[in-house]
């Protein structure tokens, strides 16, 4: 193929989506989408209407921002007005992204270019257009390439001046929003490649938009239906035991034959399961590696955001335990350790540790404070065999509770145990306690939370005095995932019961194979090249 009959393909590409009746009306759709936040701006001050002509302060909406993103309103009140600013344009940022350019995007675009290849074909056409000296394939690509122009074009638009408007409107800029326009095209060029497979083998456009939407559901299906498998089969090796500590990693003799904590876990499940659970498991396993991953581009952008946007900066890492605390809570300010004296209320296993991060709050030298410690794994005596295991978070809450209990100061109210997905094979387990401790004339809420990580176990504990209205947004904070363990985000019992909540903190560039995003990206473009070559053989078969 020539340079200039290139060129010719792609303006005849360009055309036919400029021409397009439909392309048209969503770009007057996505033009006033652009324009309504310079309209309604979101000021440091308040949300303005019409360049200031109308103003209302945040205070006015705390209410309805706390039942948008389902938080506190105390939370909220606590927040200065630029914090606030900030909370308003995420919110018209997820609205585009996660609503204009989810599942009804895609389907609209859909919609608007599945006629492309079956017009292509129609008798009558098929006679003018493959009179060309262009080979049948070469014009089905040119095809393949406007319906992807088409949604490109629009994606980028929409991102791009929702993105400018909002710096104009507000002036706050967020580069890293612009990810999602390259999201939006990918998801559809995987998509828009059945398309043009069903549309070469129906000539129709209905069947073409009715089949491509049957088989976005059937992929996600799978898809959800893999991660659920996996994630629970993943969860199963946190039990395996007893294990032992190798220099390849934890495995276990098994007749004479090392084997991995993941391999021996996999076929202890497939000896237990029938043939025909065996049968599903495999061919779901089979389809969820050569089917298309359509809803990994939504966490491949979120996290291309989250690397673009990050700058790297945290009150404390741990490389040891691994072990990182994002940002402090509000009002609060890091201080030597040593300067806390008493260590409290430490229970046994910490006492045996080292305190490695403490902070307080700067206008409250006897209010809430923060602590975080760090203890090494120990081996002990295990039942009537004697063997020696590794501590277990398990045992670490059992004793935690039976201290808890030796004392009436202290009072448990609650226990909950989360999972850490670290982005490997391997997932972790937490431990989150909440109690209170009267001490020093005061009655203490405490949290404490313990995890464990290779050869550490870390604990991290918020104290705050009762009654002090000021620390409410303190509680707040520390009830959101500003913390990590295992090197990867803290998940709690809803999220981590939540099959696509946890694929999501696996899938990463560096992960192995079936969580790698290069996977991901790699095989999937190769059910769209899979595709076009089937469209293209058959085309080159009918007969005009």
């Amino acid at each position: 193929m020539n340079t200039t009959l290139l060129r010719a393909l792609l303006h005849d590409a360009l055309y036919q989506v400029l021409d397009n009746k439909v392309f048209r009306i969503l770009v007057v759709v996505i033009g006033l989408l652009v324009l309504l936040p310079l309209f309604l701006g979101a000021k440091e001050t308040g949300l303005e209407i019409f360049f200031g002509i109308w103003s209302f302060p945040y205070a006015t909406f705390i209410d309805g921002l706390g039942g948008m993103l389902g938080g506190s309103n105390n939370a909220l009140s606590s927040m200065t007005d630029s914090e606030l600013q900030e909370i308003c344009v995420q919110i018209y940022q997820s609205f585009i992204t996660d609503g204009l350019m989810g599942n009804l995007g895609i389907f609209i675009c859909l919609a608007a270019t599945a006629f492309f290849i079956p017009q292509m074909i129609e008798k009558g056409a098929a006679d003018t257009i493959f009179s060309k000296p262009v080979s049948r394939i070469t014009l089905l690509l040119a095809r393949y390439i406007t319906g992807v122009l088409f949604v490109g074009l629009l994606s980028t638009l929409l991102v791009v001046g929702t993105h400018v408007s909002l710096l104009i409107g507000s002036g706050i800029s967020d580069p890293a929003f612009l990810w999602n326009a390259l999201a939006l095209t990918y998801q559809f060029s995987l998509l828009y490649a059945m398309t043009v497979l069903v549309g070469v083998l129906t000539r129709s456009t209905v069947a073409s938009i009715l089949l491509t939407v049957l088989f976005l559901f059937f992929n996600g299906f799978i898809h959800f239906a893999w991660t659920g498998i996996q994630m629970g089969r993943e969860g199963e090796m946190e039990i395996a035991e007893p294990l032992e500590e190798t220099g390849s990693g934890i495995s276990v003799t098994v007749n004479g034959e090392e084997k991995t904590k993941e391999e021996l876990v996999l076929e202890t499940s497939e000896e237990d399961a029938g043939w025909f659970i065996s049968l599903l498991w495999n061919t779901t396993q089979t389809l969820h590696y050569c089917l298309p991953k359509t809803g990994d581009a939504e966490t491949i952008a979120a996290k291309l955001r989250g690397s673009f946007g990050d700058s790297g900066d945290s009150p404390f890492k741990d490389e040891l335990m691994a072990f990182e605390l994002k940002s402090l809570p509000p009002g609060f300010e890091s201080i030597d350790p040593a300067e806390l004296g008493s260590t409290g209320e430490l229970f046994p296993p910490a006492e045996d540790g080292t305190i490695v991060f403490a902070a307080r709050e700067a206008n409250h030298p006897d209010g809430a404070r923060l602590l975080i410690y760090r203890r090494a794994v120990v081996e002990a005596p295990s039942g009537l065999s004697g063997r020696m295991r590794r501590e277990s978070t398990r045992a670490i809450e059992k004793l935690f509770e039976a201290w808890l209990a030796a004392d009436e100061s202290r009072q448990q109210l609650s226990l909950d145990r989360l999972n850490i997905a670290d982005g490997t094979t391997w997932s972790h387990s937490a431990r989150d306690f909440r109690w209170t401790a009267f001490r020093s004339d005061k009655t203490w809420n405490v949290r404490t939370l313990i995890a464990k990580d290779g050869d550490w176990f870390g604990m991290l504990q918020l104290e705050i005095p009762e009654g002090a209205e000021e620390d409410e947004a303190v509680a707040e904070h520390f009830g959101g995932r500003d913390y990590m363990f295992g090197s990867g985000s803290l998940v709690g019992m809803q999220a981590a019961r939540n099959p696509s909540a946890w694929y999501a903190e696996k899938l990463d560039w560096t992960a192995e194979w079936k969580y790698s995003i290069w996977f991901s990206i790699g095989s999937s473009l190769g059910f769209v090249l899979i595709c076009l070559a089937l469209a293209g053989f058959r085309l080159s078969r009918i007969d005009f």
